[in-house]
C-alpha cells in the first residue's frame, strides 16, 4: 500500500508540474540511464541475461527543428551484461562510441509521444579479448517526454534493434532509457 501511494504521488506531482511546450528549444543534451539487453540466441546457443544487471548510461547532442522533428546528431552510450554458452558466464561490456536517431514527435501537445528510428555503432568486448568486435544495430522506437521545467523534460524511451553484424550470431535486442532533456538554446 504504501509504494502504491509513493506511485500515486509521484504520477500526480510530474502530472501537475508538466506543463507548457517541447518545442522551445532548438539544441538539447540529454543524458540518463539505461538498460539493456540482446534477446534470444546466438551461435552456439549463447545467450545474454541479466545476472546483477547493470544500468548503463548515454548521452546526446540533439538538435530539435521546433515544428515536429529532432535529430541526435551524436549519442554515446556504455553498458555491462553476462553472455552464458553452456551455463557458463562471461562478462560482456558494450561501448557505443556513435549512434543517431530521426524523431518525430507531436509539436502541438505539452507532454509529447515520439516515435523514432536510427543507427548505432557498437563495440562488445569480453575479458581479455585483444580487439572488441564491433556490431551495427539499426533501432527504432517510441517514448514520451514529460515537461518538469521550463528547459527540463523527463523522457521515456523504448528502442528495439535489429543487430545487422556481429560474430556472435545475436540479431535482435532492446534498450530502455530514462533520460532528463534539457533544453540550450
Amino acid at each position: 500500500m504504501k509504494k502504491l501511494i509513493i506511485i500515486f504521488c509521484f504520477s500526480f506531482f510530474l502530472i501537475v508540474t508538466g506543463s507548457g511546450q517541447y518545442n522551445e528549444y532548438g539544441l538539447v543534451l540529454t543524458c540518463g540511464t539505461n538498460l539493456s539487453r540482446y534477446l534470444g540466441n546466438g551461435e552456439g546457443d549463447n545467450y545474454f541475461l541479466f545476472s546483477n544487471p547493470y544500468r548503463g548510461f548515454q548521452a546526446e547532442l540533439t538538435a530539435n527543428n521546433k515544428n515536429g522533428f529532432e535529430w541526435i546528431v551524436y549519442g554515446f552510450s556504455h553498458f555491462k551484461t553476462y553472455n552464458y554458452v553452456e551455463g557458463n558466464g562471461v562478462a560482456a561490456e558494450f561501448w557505443i562510441p556513435y549512434y543517431t536517431e530521426f524523431l518525430f514527435y507531436q509539436k502541438t501537445k505539452k507532454n509529447p509521444l515520439f516515435v523514432f528510428f536510427g543507427y548505432d555503432y557498437v563495440r562488445m568486448s569480453f575479458p581479455n579479448m585483444e580487439e572488441p568486435d564491433s556490431h551495427h544495430n539499426i533501432t527504432f522506437g517510441t517514448g514520451w517526454n514529460m515537461k518538469l521545467l521550463d528547459r527540463l523534460y523527463l523522457q521515456f524511451k523504448l528502442k528495439p534493434y535489429f543487430i545487422i553484424d556481429n560474430s556472435i550470431g545475436q540479431w535482435f535486442g532492446f534498450n530502455g532509457l530514462v533520460n532528463l532533456h534539457f533544453g540550450i538554446k
